[in-house]
């Protein structure tokens, strides 16, 4: 979208076939630089010292690698100071818990990308306030950009309008018919008395996890039944 609203900058995708079609048509401009590569935080200062020239004055940095996108965020950061940061929301784990992927390699499961309450806490405290959401991405602005001010994203009302809008997103995820999947699943998981994996189970401890009273008593039990499904994927928890 910010290719085709003109703007400049550095653009990189990882797919060669998305590259070369930008390549390929009137996206390629003198301002822009357009990269097929990957990203990583390791890779991060040496790209953005290569290509200067296109990351000066940066207003919005926008990550989706689907995986280490918590890391690669929090390291440009120390880099670049944006306007605006755009980010992709996982609902691997539910809010309250602060979930990120620490690795590329997910072994082919979905446990990639970073959680909202990983996104509002991280961000936060680089000075980053939730400005939009929607049921993947989430738009930061920087506390002292004029549209921050304007639309008063410190108070109370605001937090309940993103839990709010949090909630709504969650419940568009699970149709009704997935409720029922789920109790058919168990009371034939119950007949066989052989206790489910968390990879089976998963629904409804995610589920429980979200409506526990005390987040903190239970990070724990959330730390275990990840770590007992794979232990060799790097992420972080906390609470």
């Amino acid at each position: 979208p910010l290719l085709d609203r003109g703007a400049g900058g550095l653009f990189i995708d990882a797919d060669r076939r998305v590259i070369r079609m930008a390549l390929a048509g009137p996206r390629v401009a003198p301002h822009r630089r357009i990269l097929n590569s990957t990203v990583s935080v390791g890779s991060v200062p040496t790209l953005l010292r290569t290509h200067a020239p296109f990351v000066r004055d940066v207003e919005v940095l926008q990550v989706d690698i689907d995986t280490v996108d918590g890391p690669v965020v929090m390291k440009l950061l120390e880099f670049l100071s944006p306007r605006a940061v755009v980010v992709e929301v996982r609902n691997f784990l539910p809010f309250p818990f602060r979930y990120a992927c620490l690795t590329t390699d997910t072994k082919g499961l979905a446990w990639g990308g970073a959680n909202l309450a990983y996104w509002l806490y991280e961000l936060g405290i680089r000075g980053y306030r939730l400005l939009r959401m929607d049921s993947l991405d989430a738009v930061f602005v920087h506390h002292d950009d004029p549209v921050a001010t304007a639309a008063d994203l410190t108070g109370r009302r605001h937090f309940l309008g993103t839990l709010g809008c949090y909630v709504r997103n969650m419940l568009k995820e699970r149709p009704p018919a997935a409720l029922f999947r789920d109790i058919l699943r168990k009371q034939q998981e119950e007949a066989a008395s052989s206790p489910a994996s968390p990879s089976d189970n998963w629904s409804d401890l995610w589920r429980g996890w979200f409506g526990a009273k005390h987040p903190h008593g239970v990070l724990h039990e959330a730390w275990g039944n990840l770590t007992a499904w794979r232990n060799d994927i790097p992420f972080t928890l906390s609470s």
